[in-house]
């Protein structure tokens, strides 16, 4: 899905020997149109300052044939230019599709677009392609990378890198001199505190590789959010496990939405789950709409699973409306299930009573490795489950009507 957004108007790096793939000059592009662009830094409005683009983003910019498009932070984009000389200009009006983002991916795609739409003309200097506004002040700056990380991301990763070389020299070195002295003074008093240091480092990466193997809840501050009747009823459906901190979600739903929650489970493997309580009808064409956006294909054997690791989607009409359905975007994994949301399939939520209620749960992993974020929604279900993921339970509604698996 997309929709259109108005544009306003108004590091070097050095870096360490054993780095693969230095960033080289190749053949100088001598037009922007025609490349594949990374954009590398942008200047802030608010501060006037030139920003680097954050580790683990790469917007981009292609322009050809009067077209430009390419990945903001967290969303495509596409729209005219004119190209005239130097003279270079987008169309005010933008189309953008409507994934959330995280707030680093927002801030950075606030910024470009607004710039793109400020931008008068451009230059090409040392292969990097820089935009300029009415003023001539270079707005943003676009590099062809060798590898996949830009010059400023690049440097990120090398202090990162150095930080951690600062804290395994001092750990070594505290170890070295305790060493030397047991060997120098023969004290028993060191060699014990040489054991338990050891002891300790091992018993922590322990615990590093259990919670690694099954990462354990935390205990998080209570939850003072205010939630409707509606959304209360759909954290009901929120199970245990996941231990994690929900707040109503009232922007951006689809149709048919009756109630929303968002929730940051405890998980390296998971960012942040979406649950939305809709009419199983609604879900299923929200479900339909969205994975079509995505051209995932149709399912037609059993190999062709989300637990593969591939673009997939599945879906059963029985006892409700079930699916689940898999995608690679902006280079993270996205896992979608429906699935009922009562055993009695009739709930009323807001005065409204719906037939058919069901979940719509869009799960969104912290990296592109499907495989991992759906083995960890489906946790514990065996083959013959009859729910479709792990992050639900069931709303107990059996006085609100009656299906196959509930009493007359």
């Amino acid at each position: 899905m997309t929709h259109h957004r108005l544009i306003g108007a108004g590091l070097s790096v050095a870096l360490v020997a054993g780095l693969p793939g230095a960033i080289a000059a190749q053949d100088q592009p001598v037009t922007p149109e025609g490349v594949d662009w990374t954009l590398t830094s942008y200047l802030d409005e608010q501060t006037a300052e030139v920003v680097g683009v954050p580790l683990g983003l790469q917007p981009t910019l292609r322009l050809q044939d009067g077209t430009a498009s390419g990945l903001a932070g967290c969303n495509q984009f596409s729209g005219g230019y004119e190209l005239d000389g130097s003279s270079l200009r987008f169309s005010e009006e933008m189309g953008v599709t409507l994934a959330l983002c995280e707030p680093d991916a927002q801030a950075v795609e606030d910024a470009y677009l607004a710039a793109l739409g400020q931008t008068d003309g451009w230059l090409i200097d040392a292969g990097a392609l820089k935009l300029s506004d009415g003023f001539g002040d270079v707005i943003l700056t676009f590099e062809v990378p060798d590898i996949m990380l830009t010059t400023s991301q690049l440097s990120g990763l090398v202090a990162t890198l150095d930080g951690l070389r600062t804290e395994i020299d001092d750990l070594t070195a505290e170890l070295v001199t305790l060493r030397d002295d047991m060997q120098a003074q023969n004290v028993d008093r060191l060699r014990e505190r040489i054991k338990a240091l050891e002891s300790d480092n091992s018993k922590l990466q322990q615990r590093v590789d259990a919670l690694e193997e099954n990462p354990q809840p935390t205990a998080r501050p209570g939850n003072t959010v205010s939630f409707s009747k509606a959304e209360k009823i759909l954290l009901e459906g929120v199970p245990k496990r996941i231990e994690s901190y929900c707040s109503p979600l009232r922007s951006s739903l689809p149709k048919g939405t009756r109630a929303a929650v968002t929730c940051q489970p405890n998980t390296s493997a998971v960012a942040d789950i979406n649950y939305y309580l809709m009419e199983g009808d609604d879900a299923a064409a929200v479900y339909a709409s969205t994975m079509s956006t995505f051209n995932v294909p149709q399912a037609v054997s059993s190999t062709q699973t989300c637990e593969q690791g591939v673009k997939s989607q599945r879906q059963w009409v029985g006892g409700g409306w079930q699916a689940d359905g898999c995608y690679r975007t902006n280079q993270r994994a996205e896992v979608r299930f429906i699935e009922n949301a009562t055993e009695c399939r009739k709930l009323t939520v807001g005065g409204k009573t719906l037939p058919s209620p069901a979940f719509y749960i869009e799960v969104q992993g912290s990296d592109s490795d499907v495989e991992r974020v759906y083995q960890w929604a489906t946790k514990g279900l065996g083959s013959d489950a009859a729910q479709l993921s792990s992050l639900i339970v069931p709303i107990k509604r059996p006085e609100a009507g009656w299906s196959p698996s509930c009493p007359r």
